[in-house]
């Protein structure tokens, strides 16, 4: 899909090399989605570039990500930062040390660094502290034509209700192994569930007033904690799902 975008205050020069360097204001900045991508609407802010590369600085406003196959509903945030991009070697980079992502119910911080690779998926380092959420803004981050039917809908079920603290997201390589089966990159997210019901299995009664700590690293997680479990103290409930291809939960209560 072609980019649409309204350009103002338009300034191109030429130097002496040939080379071109400018500047812009743009509004209205969207992409559609396509095939397995997502698409953009209403980016606004300040660009400027020349031959090595360039920035854009985000302006106020709304903005609306739409990925009809990966996220089930589209998301609505604001973007505060600058992006940059510049020529790596035979490819380009694209990234930012400080950009903040923030929705009704969710926000982050985040530093990213993606470098492209010709023919293959970019080369992604990301570090992001999450702002405090519950389950029922995690549900809308699945990202759904990635994770197994069936692991979406335990999580789905599982995650009856509670509150997301103290989360942080850190991913190091190549996004062609994603999610790192082979250790050839790191995916590492963590969290705090405090005051949680949690539904383990259908068969089970659900757990309460859990306090849990999350640990996803590759392709499974882990989780240890204390909570109550039909009015019953419970003072160890740790265990996990080593891959999520294979969703079998072990847990172990006492």
């Amino acid at each position: 899909a072609e980019p649409t975008a309204v350009l103002h205050e338009v300034s191109v020069h030429r130097l002496p090399n040939g080379a071109l360097r400018g500047s812009a204001r743009v509004s209205g900045l969207g992409l559609q989605p396509h095939d397995n991508q997502p698409g953009i609407q209403g980016v606004s802010g300040a660009l400027r570039f020349d031959a090595h590369g360039g920035a854009f600085t985000f302006a106020p406003g709304a903005v609306r990500i739409d990925w009809p196959v990966g996220l089930r509903q589209p998301l609505d945030m604001s973007l505060r930062g600058t992006v940059a991009w510049w020529k790596d070697g035979e490819g380009w980079s694209v990234g930012t040390d400080a950009l903040r992502i923030a929705g009704q119910d969710f926000g982050m911080d985040t530093r990213l660094l993606l470098a492209f690779q010709d023919g293959s998926l970019p080369r992604m380092d990301l570090a992001a502290n999450l702002d405090p959420s519950t389950f029922a803004s995690a549900k809308k981050f699945w990202i759904m034509h990635k994770m197994p039917a069936a692991t979406v809908k335990w999580l789905d079920d599982a995650l009856v209700e509670g509150q997301v603290l103290d989360g942080r997201i850190s991913i190091g390589g190549d996004l062609d192994d994603w999610p790192f089966r082979n250790h050839s990159g790191v995916f590492d997210a963590r969290a705090t569930v405090r005051d949680a019901t949690l539904k383990f299995h259908p068969d089970w009664p659900a757990g309460q007033d859990m306090d849990i700590d999350l640990a996803f690293d590759g392709p499974g997680f882990t989780l240890a904690g204390t909570g109550e479990i039909q009015g019953t103290r419970v003072d160890t409930v740790s265990g996990g799902i080593p891959d999520f291809h294979a969703p079998l939960l072990a847990l172990d209560i006492a």
